[in-house]
């Protein structure tokens, strides 16, 4: 009994981290379609979704019974059993949800949950069978049939979130075109009308009914009354949509979308909480059922209402402050977005594959159709990007709201009707495919970035394959450890484990330095606006770590420091793909960029095109001299070393200054400053003559002079392009 003691406070900590990790995996769910639409601050949505999922946690009672009842078949474990089985599927579950949000992955937590309590079961039941030749050990601690019908209703919910949001979408957009905000106020209050009737349908179906409560009133009204109720709310939303677009002008779409973020919150509240917190209140029930009673009965419905308030408020915490779920939010609204511009995934085979396939059958289906109707559809599908710039300027917009709220409309009755049916749906797969769905229908995969865009939905998609595997292994392995070794292995995997949620979270890694590197991501896809009045203080930055990692990259391959050559190499590369993203960003908010000021954006994109220069020698540099550092034959000799120390001190006290002209706009001191190019190029010429020399007296091996002779090219390269870069852009800040 001491390691169930020595278990229960480990799994209350668990359960809490966990919860926090999950949310932060999941809040793409409920967060994405109104962030990706810009319909407010991202804080006062946030905050609505914090409202739905405080709501939600009180109608999950139900769901959590999954955990304890659902999946495993309890009365034929022993409590050792019961719990070696809980504290390694909490402990996978963590590290495997953290590595995934650490890498800006959105994967499923349902899918994580079930292959963890079947592949810690399956260890138990393999231990089982050791001593005893009783084949059907397994059926029972294991409901087969339960496990089977939730990967089912998974695989099935997949595919048919992703064909009806193609076809929602599709339809939807024909009705109301890109400019819909000039369609008809009557229409388009109906169509709101009918996107909250369906939202509430959702909410009164699955909530009322679920209430922890045990308010008979609410749920005879809710099983009784729903066809009147849902008149009603049609009735009631429609006419208060028209009345206020009429009257006031207002957006009605935004309203939808709110209420549908808010609704979707409640769901996924009600729906996932299973996954963060059952196997913690399974085993918490499991250990003080012979003293309190049962935690999911009306007998402690005081107690109960705490530790679900606890519950939301640490969702709602988590929400507001976790950096890893803006992370995981940017990787899907990528895949969604309506505008071109730089792509996160590059494309490979199989999505090329994939895009011409595509391509060919649309063709082939065009044929068949009526040119007339294919006119038409291309009339509706007039894109005008204009519309993405209504919605708050502070906020980037991916997609309109339209999309928005077909996007959350379909994905909230999909997932209520799995919450209805008692299985707990994934809420990732389905909100995912939902959304790809209707960027697929509104033509946001063009032939330029389709390949990409499937390649980044693949990679997704295989991620939750991934999932399912490493849950099911590590659990089943983890299982058997903590069962054999009881107490004694606890503490050791326990404090390992914190101390990698440590090393991911607070310390300098490999997400750390890809965040320092390339900043923030959003740059990518900003306004117009705000990518040309932060032009100044990109180019600055990209110059100043320029100079920082050509320093280092000398300074470590003379001191023989390889870890560090790595490093420096790495920041290289990140730098020239952070500085790709700026180009890519900036050509895309050129588009609307007046005629008078056309000369003006030819001459930044002209600028960053030095830029990548110099960056693209930098990368050179970097990766040659870890390639070989500490290698023989490539260490320079003493006057080697100095001479390249002296030429890293001069080229970083050239781009200091080169920084400070254009932080002061000081563009009178150009000459100087080509003054000191000149000079360095001067001494870069001699001292390759003094390296011909040197090698001609046999002084130094062949390869450290060779590698001598590419790094002092390529440092006169990274010169050169470094004045055209200047000149470029005085031109175009004085134009």
């Amino acid at each position: 009994m001491i390691f169930v003691w020595t278990t229960i406070p480990l799994l209350i900590i668990f359960g809490i981290l966990n919860l926090i990790i999950g949310v932060s995996n999941d809040a793409v769910n409920f967060l994405g379609p109104a962030i990706g639409s810009g319909v407010a601050k991202r804080r006062n949505i946030i905050f609505i979704s914090a409202l739905g999922i405080l709501i939600g946690t009180y109608i999950s009672a139900g769901m959590l019974e999954v955990a304890h009842h659902g999946i495993i078949n309890t009365e034929n474990l022993r409590t050792t059993e019961f719990f070696s089985v809980l504290l390694a599927s909490l402990m996978v579950n963590i590290i495997l949800i953290d590595t995934f949000n650490t890498l800006k992955f959105p994967t499923s937590t349902t899918i994580a949950v079930v292959f963890e309590l079947t592949g810690g079961v399956l260890a138990i039941a393999m231990l089982k069978g050791i001593n005893s030749s009783d084949n059907s050990i397994i059926q029972s601690v294991i409901n087969t049939d339960v496990v089977f019908f939730i990967l089912t209703g998974i695989i099935l919910s997949i595919i048919a979130a992703f064909f009806i949001g193609v076809a929602v979408q599709f339809l939807t957009r024909l009705i109301f075109t890109f400019r819909y905000r000039n369609s008809n106020k009557i229409l388009f209050s109906i169509f709101g009308g009918m996107a909250i009737t369906a939202i509430s349908f959702m909410i009164l179906k699955k909530s009322l009914t679920g209430l922890m409560i045990g308010d008979t009133f609410w749920q005879e009204l809710a099983v009784n009354y729903i066809p009147e109720m849902l008149i009603t709310v049609f009735a009631g939303s429609t006419f208060l949509f028209f009345f206020m677009s009429l009257t006031f002008e207002i957006d009605v779409s935004r309203l939808v979308v709110l209420f549908g973020t808010f609704a979707l919150a409640l769901s996924f509240a009600a729906n996932d909480l299973v996954n963060f917190v059952g196997i913690p209140v399974a085993g918490i029930e499991t250990a003080y059922s012979t003293l309190s009673g049962s935690l999911s009965g009306y007998d402690g419905s005081f107690i109960q209402l705490i530790i679900y308030g606890l519950f939301a408020m640490i969702m709602a915490f988590t929400l507001f402050f976790s950096k890893k779920a803006k992370g995981v939010i940017e990787t899907e609204l990528f895949l969604m977005r309506q505008n071109p511009g730089y792509e996160r995934f590059e494309a490979f085979p199989a999505s090329v594959y994939v895009v011409d396939l595509f391509l060919k059958i649309k063709r082939n289906f065009l044929k068949v159709i009526p040119e007339g109707v294919v006119s038409y559809i291309n009339k509706r599908y007039v894109n005008d990007l204009n519309e993405l710039k209504i919605n708050f300027q502070s906020e980037i917009v991916y997609f309109d709201n339209l999309r928005a709220i077909v996007t959350l409309t379909v994905a909230g009755l999909l997932i209520s009707f799995g919450t209805y049916f008692r299985f707990p749906l994934s809420t990732t797969f389905v909100v995912f495919m939902v959304a790809i769905g209707t960027a697929l229908a509104d033509n946001a995969w063009k032939k330029e970035n389709a390949a990409q865009r499937v390649s980044g939905t693949i990679y997704i998609m295989g991620g939750w394959f991934l999932t399912a595997a490493m849950a099911f292994l590590g659990t089943f392995i983890l299982t058997i450890v903590l069962f054999v070794g009881k107490t004694f292995i606890l503490i050791p995997v326990t404090l390992l484990l914190f101390y990698r949620l440590y090393k991911t979270n607070f310390f300098t890694g490999l997400n750390n330095d890809v965040k320092r590197i390339t900043g923030n991501e959003d740059v990518n896809i900003m306004d117009q606006d705000e990518m040309l009045n932060d032009i100044d203080i990109n180019f600055r930055y990209l110059l100043l770590e320029c100079s920082k990692i050509y320093f280092l990259a000398v300074q470590s391959f003379l001191e023989e420091d390889k870890n560090s050559s790595v490093k420096v190499a790495k920041d290289a590369n990140l730098l020239h793909e952070r500085a790709e993203r700026l180009k890519s960003g900036l050509f895309e908010a050129l588009i609307d960029l007046p005629e008078s000021r056309i000369d003006y954006g030819n001459l930044l994109i002209q600028s960053f095109d030095h830029i990548t220069g110099m960056l693209k020698n930098l990368t050179f540099i970097g990766g040659s001299l870890k390639k070989t550092n500490s290698r023989k034959g490539y260490r320079f000799i003493g006057s080697q070393r100095k001479e390249m120390h002296d030429l890293a001190d001069e080229v970083s006290s050239f781009f200091n200054f080169m920084i400070h002209i254009i932080k002061e706009k000081r563009f009178n001191s150009i000459p100087e400053l080509i003054s000191k190019q000149q000079l360095i190029i001067s001494h870069i010429g001699e001292l390759r003559l003094i390296q011909i020399k040197r090698t001609k007296n046999r002084k130094g091996t062949a390869r450290s002079g060779l590698l001598y002779l590419e790094i002092q090219a390529s440092t006169r390269d990274l010169l050169l392009s470094s004045i055209n870069f200047i000149n470029t852009y005085r031109k175009a800040m004085t134009s």
